[in-house]
């Protein structure tokens, strides 16, 4: 992570940032990206709760209840849900909710439920009526604050309770309060020393073999942060699949979000300590039984750890031969690297010194006999023969 100044868009006042990912990644962001500073962001939600409210009115929408800023979240909620093609009966982020519910009472008992309707027409418009009374019963801001991201499951809810009397609201209600209790069991809501960015709470769960992270609202900021610590989106959450420093990037993620202004609960004591410590680190120091690893997950530190003797590139590592440990463990000292406590033992150990196979000493040969010329003398035939006397 890295801060910088810019300049607010709207009003040109120098704001800070933190930014993540590699150098190049945050420049290119600093060129390309529009900034809008907490006072002009605050100063164009009223805005538009204020055009929200307007809308409303004309509508005929009921006025909500609460605060004046819950009022102006929950309008623009309400607004952006209910803004419809106008051929359709009901919006989209209601729809399924609608089908729910047909599904699970069945034709016979929905026609019952809505007047039995003989004609299409009729039957859009008895949808059409129970989804006024719908609109109508709801006007609590925080009704439309908290089920902003299922709107669905809201309006299914609402169809099982008044058609068929179930309490299918107050299970789900007694469920999101077990759910919050063996939460606080489990963890601790951690709050961040600055101003609260959301009101929504990041949820880090540690398994076997992966970290999730649950956050129930889009900021960039944190998208850019856990993608760099290794995280990708998967099944509506951030998920890190890779048993290796589970617990150290757990701390790490929880660091960073509550830097963001974001509220998080972690369900591991130790990870939760060193959270509030402010004791995660960003880079951190794995091994086998012949290598170490070098690893990060802000700021660019690849020449950093090439500079080791022997150091290779082996994505998403820098890759360093453990004879040469105690070069590591100095590099570890002097740059901030973390050491988990396995390859600690590892780097500690002594250097095993080489086993030299003794090579048996070769007696000399014996020496060969030595060889004696022999004389070879002219058979007697012939001897004495002119080579003129030879037939050919």
């Amino acid at each position: 992570m890295a801060k910088y100044t810019v300049n607010c868009s709207a009003c040109d006042d120098e704001m800070t940032v933190a930014l993540f990912g590699r150098t190049r990644d945050r420049e290119w962001k600093l060129d390309n990206y529009t900034w809008t500073c907490d006072s002009c962001k605050e100063k164009e939600r009223a805005e538009s709760g204020a055009r929200a409210a307007v809308e409303a009115i004309k509508n005929g929408f009921p006025p909500l209840s609460g605060s004046d800023k819950q009022v102006a979240w929950a309008e623009r909620i309400r607004l952006g849900n209910l803004n419809k093609v106008e051929t359709e009966v009901l919006p989209d982020t209601f729809r399924s909710g609608f089908a729910r519910f047909c599904s699970e009472v069945g034709d016979d008992s929905r026609n019952l439920f809505f007047d039995s309707p003989k004609t299409s027409e009729e039957a859009n418009e008895a949808v059409s009526k129970v989804f006024s009374q719908f609109i109508d019963e709801n006007t609590q801001s925080r009704f439309w604050i908290d089920n902003r991201h299922d709107m669905a499951s809201a309006f299914y809810l609402f169809l099982m309770e008044k058609f068929t009397g179930s309490s299918a609201e107050n299970a789900k209600l007694e469920s999101d309060e077990e759910l919050a209790t063996d939460s606080v069991e489990q963890g601790e809501i951690i709050q961040p020393d600055g101003k609260l960015v959301t009101e929504a709470i990041a949820e880090i769960k540690i398994k076997e073999k992966s970290v999730e992270i649950n956050l129930p609202e889009k900021i960039e900021e944190f998208r850019l942060m856990v993608k760099a610590a290794g995280y990708v989106w998967h099944h509506n959450r951030w998920t890190r699949s890779n048993e290796v420093l589970r617990y150290e990037s757990a701390a790490y993620v929880g660091q960073q979000a509550l830097a963001l202004g974001i509220r998080i609960i972690v369900l591991d004591e130790k990870v939760a300590a060193t959270i509030k410590k402010g004791e995660a680190k960003a880079c951190w120091i794995t091994s086998s039984e012949t290598h170490a690893y070098l690893r990060w997950w802000a700021g660019d530190w690849y020449r950093t750890c090439k500079s080791l003797p022997g150091a290779r590139w082996e994505k998403p590592d820098v890759k360093v031969d453990l004879k040469y440990r105690e070069e590591i463990l100095d590099f570890a000292e002097r740059e901030g690297f973390g050491v988990t406590g396995p390859s600690m033992e590892r780097l500690q150990s002594p250097v095993k010194k080489e086993t030299v196979k003794a090579v048996p000493v070769q007696s000399e040969p014996e020496p060969r006999p030595e060889l004696k010329a022999e004389k070879f003398g002219v058979a007697a035939s012939l001897e004495d023969v002119d080579s003129d006397e030879i037939a050919y």
